[in-house]
């Protein structure tokens, strides 16, 4: 499978649990270290990404 036509992914939110990055999953992995990864969310529910209140913050 190609990426060659995707961007690359962007870190989204960084706090002292970890990083969340937005885009090509496939892509993104091609640039991480070996065993770096706990866990892979593809394809969130769309409910996610409405605007409501959070526990989490970016400045954690």
């Amino acid at each position: 499978m190609s990426t060659e036509h995707t961007s690359p992914a962007t870190l989204f939110l960084e706090t002292s649990l970890g990083k969340i990055y937005q885009g090509d999953s496939l892509r993104l992995l091609t640039d991480l270290e070996p065993a770096s990864v706990d866990l892979i969310m593809t394809s969130p529910p769309f409910g996610l990404v409405r605007k409501k209140e959070s526990l989490m913050s970016s400045t954690a």
